[in-house]
């Protein structure tokens, strides 16, 4: 048997899989998009420790963009309440759309109700968000999140439009000014309910 690593003494070498770090650093140079995401995805299943430990290490590289996102998204599927949490929500806030909607849609899912505005706040904004085939732009990304963790609709099911899902934001705030303070996460529901 021909070893292409064996050069190096190790076989298994050649088969060894990309590190959390290295998959996180190497993400603008992978083969193709698809294989960088999957990648990513199969790590946090798989080492979701050591993930978001790279993801954290990565979050500040914001002089290299690619770098910045792939610690992004990896911080995204390896958060927990106790463990990137933080993070996530101090980039709430953010001008960057990829950092404003990922943190506000991976902080729904752990149960953390500040998400829902920055999600609401995104049903008239037309900002496209980065790496997305086909593009998906920031009001088809909030509208799919607020369905998906709430039991609210207030048009926006039906709503096909940029026009039509800017529409439903009056009735979305006024709900949130109504029952936000109430609202708490139903854990088996996967839902906010009141």
């Amino acid at each position: 048997m021909v070893c292409c690593a064996a050069a190096a003494g190790d076989c298994r070498a050649a088969d060894a899989p990309a590190s959390p770090e290295q998959l996180i650093t190497g993400f603008a140079n992978a083969p193709n998009i698809h294989a960088a995401f999957y990648d990513l995805n199969q790590a946090a299943a798989d080492n979701t420790a050591a993930l978001r430990k790279a993801a954290l290490a990565h979050l500040a590289d914001k002089n290299d963009p690619d770098t910045h996102y792939a610690a992004l998204y990896a911080l995204v599927m390896t958060a927990d309440a106790d463990n990137g949490a933080a993070e996530l929500a101090s980039m709430l806030t953010s001008a960057n759309v990829d950092e404003r909607l990922l943190s506000a849609g991976a902080l729904a899912g752990l149960g953390d109700k500040r998400a829902l505005p920055v999600l609401i706040a995104a049903l008239d904004q037309q900002d496209e968000l980065s790496y997305r085939a086909p593009p998906q732009r920031a009001y088809d990304f909030a509208q799919r999140q607020l369905l998906w963790f709430t039991d609210q609709d207030f048009g926006l099911k039906a709503a096909e439009t940029p026009e039509g899902i800017a529409a439903t934001k009056p009735a979305w705030e006024q709900w949130w000014r109504s029952v936000g303070v109430a609202l708490h996460y139903d854990r088996r529901e996967r839902k906010f309910v009141k």
